[in-house]
């Protein structure tokens, strides 16, 4: 099988803490931002050496990867825009998961495994837009 999940979650490295800087208006959207980073960090070092290589790799991603949404959307947030980045985040990992579940099952039905497939490589860049508008909301941006 190809190598399909190398990349998971590979942007999430690039999401960086925001610096408390003593603004009282800004602290809470700091506060929030540092809480959805640090759980993301955490859970994309879980994924970093997923290579997706065999079913039983794929299937362990799948988990994975819903445990993943799982917790992300576990993250308490006020902030509207953080909200709605952190379920934006929570969907891309159910679609990944759903993605290496569908690869993991597809047996000898190669068109259902070269969709699974596209659609994980697909994630690459959805991810790394969601990294940047993240940390560009988090560091001031709008």
């Amino acid at each position: 099988m190809r190598r399909t999940a190398s990349w998971v979650c590979a942007g999430m490295l690039a999401l960086v803490g925001v610096a408390a800087v003593g603004l009282a208006g800004c602290n809470d959207r700091i506060s929030q931002c540092n809480a959805l980073i640090t759980v993301i960090n955490e859970e994309q070092a879980k994924h970093k050496d997923a290579s997706g290589e065999s079913v039983d790799e794929l299937k362990k991603l799948a988990d994975g990867l819903d445990a993943t949404g799982k917790k992300i959307g576990d993250v308490q947030l006020k902030d509207e825009k953080l909200k709605s980045h952190r379920d934006e985040y929570k969907k891309m990992c159910e679609d990944l998961a759903k993605a290496a579940r569908d690869a993991a099952t597809a047996g000898d039905d190669a068109g259902k495994k070269e969709g699974a497939i596209k659609v994980m490589q697909g994630i690459g860049p959805r991810e790394d837009k969601l990294v940047n508008d993240i940390n560009a909301y988090c560091q001031g941006g709008g």
